[in-house]
C-alpha cells in the first residue's frame, strides 16, 4: 500500500527509528566489535522476507540512473546479484522467504488497473507531443536528436503473464543451487510462493509470521526483517505487535549522504557506503538495485516512540503495569487505523486531510487529547482488528469540527494562486518599504519582483563564467535556499558539473567546467544567448525536457479543473451539496449509502491488516470520500463483516482486467481481438471465441472493461501523479464472461499460466530433517525435489493483540534534531527538521489549535452546522434531556438530588460539577433557581449582581475580566470564556456584536455595523422544560460578523498606531 509521504513523516518526528546499513568489511568489524561487548548487533535476524516486486521492478526497469539491462536474461542475473547482497548484508541465521505478488484481492486490483491504464495513457501523449516536436524541427532544418530505443514493457511484472513464470522457474533454480552449495543457506530452511500462489506478497508474509507466532515451540526472541519499499510493510509490522522486527528500505538519492568518516573508521571500511559491497557486484559489473545503499527501521524503537507520544496519560500511572501495557498495544492499533483516513491502495482519502498539511499531526494531537477520560481506554478506536463503531463516530464527529477551516484555508491559498507571485504586491514592503526576504521574495516590489532580478542576474553571473577561462567558481554561502535551486537547473542547462561543498554556514556551491562541458557553445559577447549543445547526449537531455514540459502543459489544458473548481470547498453556503452533486453524483439519500460502504471499506482494511483477506471481491465503488461529519452521522451499529470471502480470480481474467490495449501482447490472442488489438493469423477458433464475447458483453460493457480514453480530475492538486483517475469500476460478471467465452481457445502454455498453485518450501545441505520453521506448514512432496509444498497458512485464532515477549529497546528515545533533551516528539508540537513547522512551506502545516479557534469563528459567523447539531443531539446534547452519563458537569446537580438526575426538567440547566458547593439555585441543588446561575466555589462573582441565582446565565469563569451583561442587573446568556471571539451579550460599552473586552479591537471605534446587527451568536433562553438549545444565528448577521473578523484581523496585525505607544488591552481608549 502507498501512502505518499507517509515514510517521510515518520522519519521527521521519529528520527532515532532509522539505523544505517553497513555492508562488507564495515559489517564484519561491526559484527567483530558486538561480539567482543557481549551483545547482539543490531544488524542481523533469524527470519528474513523479501518482498520480491520491490526488488524485480529496479533490477528490470531501473530509474535511478542506472543502465537498462539488455534483455530478460540480464534482468535475472540482476536479480540474482541483489538477493545474494541481500543475504550477506543481513545474514539469516534460520528461515528465509521469497514472496512474489500474486492474485490481488479486488480493492487492489482498483488501484492495479488504475495504475497501469494512466500510465499507458501517459505514455501515449507524451509519443504523441515527441513525434510533433520532431516533425517541427524537420521544418525548421535542424536535426532531431536520435530516438530513444523503445523501452521494456515493465506491466509484464503481473501475475498470469509468461514472464512471471519464467521468473519462478528461474527462482526455484536459484534457490536449490543455494541450498545445495553456499556455506551461508547450510543451516537454514527457505520458502517460495511465487505469483501462481494468490495474494500479495507482503501479505503472505505477514500471515506466515502470525501464523507461526501461534505455533506451540515458537521462540518469542526469534528476530524477524522484512524487506520492501512500501509504507504499508511498516503498517503491518505494527499490527504484528512483535517486539524484535524490523523493516529494511532502499536509501533514495536525495537522501544519501555519505557515512560520517569518524563513524567509518570505527567500525572499519570507507564511508561510501555504495562502495562495501560484500560479494563484489561492482567488480563484476553488474549495476545493482540500490545504488545508494539502505536504511534500517527499527520497529522496536517506532513502537516505544508511539507509546511516549501517544499512549502516556495520567491515568496509565495509575493501573497496574499489565493493564496499561495491554492499553499502549491497543493504542499503536489505532495509529495503524487512523492513517487510513489519509488515504491507502484501497480507500479515496477524506476530502480534508493531506498529509503535506499536517493532516497526521492534527488527527493524533486530537486523538492523545481525547484519552484523557474517566477511564483508561474509553476512548479507543479498535479492538484486535475491529472497529468500534460508536467511539468511532465520536471521534469523526470531533475532526468533522475542524474540517470547515480546512477547505476554508484551501479556498484562500486557491486565490493566491490564481496570480502569480510577482504580480501580487509584497504587504511587508508597502507598510515598510522594505522586506526582509530581500532578493528571494518572490511578490512584486514596486515595478519589479526581486526573486525574478535575481535569478536573471544569477543566470549572468554563470554565463560570465562559462564564457571566461575559469575552469571553477564557487558561489556565494548566503545564496538563498530558491537561488541554490536555481543555480543547479542553469548548471544542468550549460552542462556544467556542480556539487556542495563546505559544511554549516559556510556549506556552498561549486560550479566546474568537466567532461560535458562545451566551450564553443559560449560566445565571448554577453549580448548572445548560449547556442544549442553540440553534444548528442545533452541536446537529447534537452530535447526531452522539452517534451515533458509541453506534456505537462497539454495535460493541464486537456484536464481541466473545473469541477473542482464548482464545487469550492470552503467558499460560501452549500459546498457540502454541490461537493456530493458534482463529485459523487449523489442526493442526501445516497450519501448515507455511501458512508456505509466506506464504513465497510475501512472495516475490511483493518480486518486485511489484523486477520488476512476477509473478502477477495469487495471494493468501494467511489473515486471520492465522504466527509467526517457524514460518516459520523451514518456510523453502523455493530462493524461490518463477511461470512462469505469468495474466491480469488484467476490469474489471467486479473490480467485481463488490468492490462491496458497498449500491453495487450502479455494476454492469450483471442483477448486481444476482445480488446481490439490487432493478432496476426488467429485462428477460427479464437477468431469465433472473440467475437461470441463481444456479442454477449456489447460496445458499452467493452469501452467499461476496455476504455480507451481516461478523464484525470487535478481536483485542486498541482502534480499529475496526485490527479484521480476517473477510470470506470470493471463489472466481474462481464470479466468472467468474456473468460469463458475464449478459455477453450487458451494452448498448453496460456493454461499453465492460468493455474493456481501452492508454495514450496526447503532446507539446505546441512539439514536432513525439515527444521521447524517450515515442518509445521503440513509439508507434502511436490513434483519438484528437492522442494516440498504446503498451503497457505491460515490464522489459527483472532489476531492476539500484544507481543509474547518484551525487551527493553536498546536505542534511546530522542527528540528530533536540535531537541536531543526533550523525551520525544508529542503531537501539536512540530517536528526537528528546519521549516517543517510551516514558515518555509509553500503550504503552512495545520494544526489543531488553529483549526479548533477558525472552526469557532466560522461557526459564529455562519451558524452551527445542520449536521453537527444533529449529531449533538445523538450523542446526548437533545433538549431537555441534560448531558452525557460520563459528562463531567451536571445540568442540575448530582444525580438524585431534587432536580437532580439527567432527564430532570427542571433547573434550566444550571448545574455544575457535582462537587461544587453552589448549584444552579440558592444554595440548594435543585430549586428552581436561575437560569445557568451557578459557579465555581471561588469564583469573585456570581451570575449577575453577586447572587447565585439574579440573571439567566452570568456566571463566567472566575479569572475572566468581564462579566456577561454588567456587574447589574444581569443579562439573558451574558457570559462567556475570557478569550472568545465575539461576545454573546452586549457589554456597557459596546452594543450587540462586541468583542472580548480585553481585546485591542475594544481600544478603537468599531466598525458601524456592530451597532446594528444582533450578537453573532447567542444562546437562547432555556425552554420551559429547562433544556439546553443552540440557535442559529439569523441571517442578517453574517455581513456583522464578517466585517468584526476583518477588524479584529487588522487589529492583531497592527503593533502600534501611526505616532503613537502600543496598545495597552486593559486600559480604553478615550
Amino acid at each position: 500500500m502507498g501512502v505518499p509521504a507517509f515514510f517521510q513523516w515518520l522519519k521527521e518526528r521519529y528520527p532515532t527509528m532509522m539505523h544505517e546499513v553497513l555492508e562488507g568489511e564495515s559489517l564484519d568489524k561491526a559484527e567483530a566489535n558486538a561480539k567482543e561487548e557481549s551483545r547482539d548487533p543490531v544488524q542481523w535476524c533469524d527470519h528474513l522476507y523479501l518482498d520480491l516486486n520491490g526488488i524485480v521492478h529496479p533490477c528490470c526497469h531501473p530509474e535511478d540512473g542506472q543502465p537498462l539491462p539488455k534483455d530478460e536474461d540480464e534482468m535475472l542475473t540482476r536479480v540474482e546479484a541483489h538477493l545474494d547482497r541481500l543475504m550477506e548484508l543481513m545474514r539469516p541465521r534460520k528461515f528465509v522467504y521469497f514472496a512474489l505478488d500474486g492474485v490481488a484481492p479486488r480493492a487492489k486490483m482498483n488501484q492495479q488497473r488504475t495504475r497501469r491504464y494512466v500510465g499507458a495513457q501517459e505514455r501515449a501523449e507524451s509519443q504523441a507531443v515527441e513525434q510533433e516536436m520532431r516533425e517541427e524541427m524537420v521544418r525548421e532544418g535542424r536535426a532531431p536528436p536520435e530516438a530513444a530505443a523503445q523501452k521494456w514493457d515493465h506491466n509484464v511484472i503481473t501475475p498470469g503473464t509468461e514472464f512471471m513464470r519464467k521468473l519462478a522457474t528461474y527462482l526455484r533454480g536459484y534457490c536449490a543451487r543455494r541450498a545445495a552449495k553456499h556455506p551461508r543457506w547450510s543451516k537454514i530452511s527457505f520458502a517460495l510462493s511465487d505469483a501462481t500462489v494468490p495474494g500479495e506478497g507482503e501479505h503472505k508474509i505477514v500471515n506466515y509470521v502470525r501464523a507461526l507466532r501461534q505455533q506451540t515451540g515458537y521462540d518469542p526472541k526469534t528476530r524477524h526483517c522484512i524487506v520492501g519499499e512500501d509504507a504499508d510493510l511498516i503498517m503491518l509490522s505494527l499490527a504484528l505487535h512483535e517486539e524484535n522486527f524490523c523493516v529494511l528500505r532502499k536509501r533514495m538519492k536525495w537522501d544519501a549522504p555519505d557515512l560520517d568518516q569518524d563513524v567509518a573508521a570505527e567500525v572499519g571500511g570507507s564511508g561510501n557506503p555504495t562502495t562495501n559491497w560484500a560479494l563484489g557486484q561492482d567488480e563484476q559489473g553488474i549495476p545493482d538495485a540500490a545504488p545508494y545503499g539502505f536504511h534500517l527501521v527499527q520497529i522496536d524503537v517506532l513502537r516505544g516512540y508511539l507509546k511516549a507520544s501517544l499512549g502516556d496519560t495520567p491515568l496509565t500511572k495509575r493501573v497496574p503495569p499489565a493493564q496499561a501495557a495491554d492499553y499502549h498495544e491497543r493504542v499503536i492499533d489505532d495509529f495503524v487505523f487512523l492513517c487510513f483516513f489519509c488515504g491507502n491502495d484501497f480507500l479515496p482519502h477524506l476530502p480534508s486531510f493531506d498529509i503535506r498539511e499536517g493532516a497526521l499531526d492534527v488527527i493524533f494531537e486530537l486523538y492523545r487529547r481525547r484519552q484523557n477520560t474517566q477511564q483508561l481506554g474509553d476512548a479507543l478506536l479498535t479492538n484486535a482488528g475491529t472497529i468500534i463503531p460508536s467511539k468511532t463516530a465520536a471521534f469523526l464527529a470531533a475532526l468533522a469540527e475542524i474540517e470547515a477551516p480546512i477547505f476554508e484555508r484551501r479556498a484562500k491559498r486557491r486565490q493566491r494562486e490564481r496570480l502569480p507571485k510577482s504580480q501580487i504586491d509584497c504587504r511587508e514592503f508597502l507598510q515598510r518599504g522594505a522586506c526582509k526576504y530581500g532578493d528571494a521574495c518572490e511578490f512584486r516590489h514596486g515595478d519589479h519582483c526581486p526573486r525574478d532580478r535575481a535569478d536573471a542576474n544569477l543566470r549572468l553571473e554563470i554565463l560570465d563564467f562559462c564564457r571566461s577561462d575559469q575552469t571553477e567558481k564557487a558561489l556565494s554561502p548566503e545564496l538563498p535556499s530558491g537561488a541554490r535551486k536555481k543555480a543547479h537547473a542553469i548548471s544542468e542547462e550549460f552542462g556544467l558539473d556542480h556539487a556542495s561543498e563546505g559544511d554549516g554556514m559556510q556549506r556552498h556551491l561549486v560550479l566546474r567546467k568537466g567532461s560535458n562541458f562545451c566551450q564553443d557553445r559560449f560566445p565571448a559577447s554577453r549580448d548572445e544567448e548560449p547556442k544549442v549543445s553540440a553534444d548528442p547526449k545533452i541536446a537529447a537531455d534537452q530535447f526531452l525536457a522539452e517534451v515533458k514540459k509541453r506534456v505537462a502543459d497539454k495535460a493541464g489544458e486537456t484536464h481541466s479543473d473545473d469541477k473542482h473548481n464548482a464545487v469550492g470547498l470552503g467558499e460560501g453556503p452549500g459546498w457540502r451539496e454541490r461537493y456530493y452533486r458534482i463529485k459523487l453524483e449523489a442526493d442526501d439519500q445516497t450519501v448515507g449509502d455511501i458512508c456505509r460502504e466506506y464504513w465497510k471499506g475501512l472495516q475490511w482494511v483493518l480486518s486485511y491488516y489484523y486477520a488476512g483477506c476477509q473478502s477477495w471481491r469487495f471494493y468501494y465503488d467511489q473515486h471520492y470520500a465522504p466527509f467526517a461529519v457524514d460518516l459520523a452521522a451514518h456510523a453502523p451499529l455493530a462493524p461490518p463483516h463477511w461470512s462469505d470471502g469468495g474466491e480469488p480470480f484467476k490469474p489471467l481474467a486479473q490480467l485481463l482486467a488490468v492490462i491496458p490495449p497498449g500491453s495487450a501482447h502479455c494476454l492469450p490472442a483471442a483477448c486481444r481481438l476482445v480488446m481490439d488489438v490487432k493478432v496476426d493469423a488467429p485462428s477460427q477458433a479464437v477468431v469465433a471465441g472473440a467475437k461470441r464475447a463481444k456479442d454477449l458483453v456489447g460496445p458499452k460493457g467493452l469501452e467499461e472493461l476496455f476504455p480507451t480514453k481516461i478523464k484525470l480530475d487535478p481536483n485542486g492538486r498541482k502534480h499529475q501523479w496526485e490527479w484521480v483517475a476517473l477510470l470506470p469500476f470493471m463489472d466481474e460478471r462481464q470479466l468472467e464472461l468474456v473468460l469463458d467465452c475464449v478459455s477453450d481457445t487458451f494452448d498448453a502454455s496460456e493454461r499453465d499460466r492460468n493455474r493456481q498453485t501452492r508454495a514450496l518450501a526447503g532446507a539446505g545441505a546441512g539439514c536432513p530433517e525439515p527444521p521447524f520453521d517450515i515442518a509445521w506448514l503440513g509439508l507434502n512432496k511436490s513434483d519438484e525435489p528437492p522442494y516440498y509444498c504446503f498451503e497457505e497458512p491460515k490464522d489459527l485464532q483472532r489476531h492476539v493483540c500484544k507481543p509474547l515477549a518484551r525487551r527493553n529497546t536498546q536505542t534511546p528515545l530522542t527528540g528530533a534534531l536540535g531537541r536531543e533533551t526533550e523525551p520525544v516528539w508529542t503531537p501539536g508540537r512540530p517536528a526537528g527538521k528546519i521549516g517543517d513547522s510551516g514558515e518555509l512551506r509553500r503550504r503552512p502545516r495545520m494544526t489543531l489549535d488553529e483549526l479548533e479557534s477558525a472552526g469557532r469563528m466560522i461557526r459564529h459567523q455562519m451558524g452551527v452546522d445542520a449536521r453537527l447539531q444533529q449529531l449533538q443531539q445523538q450523542g446526548g446534547w437533545q433538549a431537555s434531556q441534560g448531558m452525557r452519563a460520563d459528562a463531567p458537569a451536571y445540568r442540575t446537580g448530582p444525580p438524585g438530588a431534587p432536580g437532580g438526575g439527567y432527564p430532570y426538567n427542571g433547573g434550566g440547566g444550571g448545574g455544575m460539577r457535582a462537587t461544587a458547593p453552589a448549584y444552579g439555585a440558592p444554595g440548594g441543588y435543585g430549586a428552581p433557581g436561575g437560569y445557568n446561575g451557578g459557579m465555581r466555589a471561588n469564583a469573585p462573582a456570581y451570575g449577575a449582581s453577586g447572587g447565585y441565582n439574579q440573571g439567566y446565565g452570568g456566571g463566567m469563569r472566575a479569572n475572566a475580566p468581564a462579566y456577561g451583561g454588567g456587574y447589574a442587573g444581569g443579562g439573558y446568556n451574558g457570559g462567556m470564556r475570557a478569550n472568545a471571539p465575539a461576545y454573546q451579550q452586549q457589554p456597557q460599552y459596546l452594543a450587540p456584536g462586541g468583542l472580548q473586552a480585553n481585546h485591542p479591537l475594544l481600544m478603537r471605534r468599531p466598525p458601524p455595523q456592530a451597532y446594528a446587527a444582533p450578537p453573532a451568536y447567542a444562546h437562547s433562553a432555556p425552554p420551559a422544560n429547562g433544556g439546553y438549545s443552540h440557535s442559529a444565528p439569523p441571517a442578517a448577521n453574517a455581513d456583522a460578523a464578517a466585517a468584526l473578523r476583518d477588524s479584529l484581523r487588522g487589529a492583531m496585525k497592527r503593533s502600534a498606531p501611526p505616532g503613537g505607544p502600543a496598545h495597552d488591552p486593559r486600559r480604553r481608549r478615550t
